[in-house]
């Protein structure tokens, strides 16, 4: 098989360099965007109670889920579970909305000396101070648009025990029992361009502990990303003007070279 002239082999270089450099400006940047959220998570009495994010809807692909109970054990269950995620990544947004209906859940299970590790006096306390937790409705959200991400909590006839909480509490709200009990309200953990938000995080703090989330979304981070090649029409015809032009350069330095 012939070779190819050097002529032709530097033409073809320098016409592949020029179209990876034209073919690299067209390649546009997009926003990556991400979210996800739940109704329920649950890690409790050392194991006994193990319930994974329920029902988890994440994007990307995005979608709205729904569950109809999840059962707690001897706490109880919570019904009517809803969460869904959206997102762009053209625009660079997302969202994530989680929520949770119908909770009635005893918290003395936790506290119980038999099995939890935790002193008598203070489950006295949890008895006492806070027994169980009931709401209408525990809604989560969460929007993010670029760098900037925010998120809420709403909560719709929320009891601890005989206390009513705020239905919009602000972000990092606490009650419960000082050392024994921790109920965040609103709960809100930024970390690298993202945001968690917890509606509702019971976690127990002494003995065997037990960590519980009801509503939670999470999105971000919406952080530019390279995008896919486009080749356009401009771009062929330009490309094709470079292999012409190229081309015609050889055949012409090739004539004069033998005229001489």
């Amino acid at each position: 098989m012939g070779r190819f002239p050097k002529g032709v082999v530097r033409i073809g270089a320098a016409v592949g360099l020029a179209g990876a450099i034209a073919l690299g400006v067209a390649l546009p940047a997009e926003a990556a965007a991400a979210s996800n959220a739940y109704g329920v998570k649950a890690e409790l009495l050392a194991g006994a109670v193990r319930v994974a994010p329920t029902p988890l809807s994440t994007y990307p692909n995005g979608s709205d889920l729904h569950t109809v109970t999840v059962d707690l054990g001897a706490l109880g269950k919570v019904q009517v579970l809803n969460a869904s995620t959206t997102g762009d990544n053209t625009a660079g947004t997302s969202t994530a909305k989680a929520s949770v209906a119908k909770v009635r859940l005893l918290l003395t299970p936790l506290v119980n000396p038999a099995n939890s590790g935790v002193k008598p006096a203070a489950a006295a306390q949890v008895r006492d101070q806070a027994a169980a937790i009931k709401a209408d409705a525990i809604t989560a959200t969460c929007q993010a648009n670029g760098g900037s991400v925010q998120g809420d909590a709403n909560l719709v006839n929320v009891a601890l025990g005989n206390t009513v909480l705020d239905a919009h509490p602000g972000p990092n709200s606490e009650v419960g029992i000082p050392g024994v009990l921790s109920v965040k309200l609103n709960e809100q953990i930024r970390h690298d361009g993202v945001l968690d938000v917890n509606a509702v995080h019971i976690r127990l703090l002494s003995g065997v502990g037990g960590d519980l989330i009801l509503g939670h979304a999470e999105c971000g981070p919406n952080a530019p990303e390279e995008g896919s090649p486009i080749v356009t029409p401009g771009f062929l015809g330009g490309l094709g003007v470079l292999v012409l032009a190229g081309v015609g350069g050889f055949f012409i330095r090739r004539r004069r070279t033998a005229a001489v």
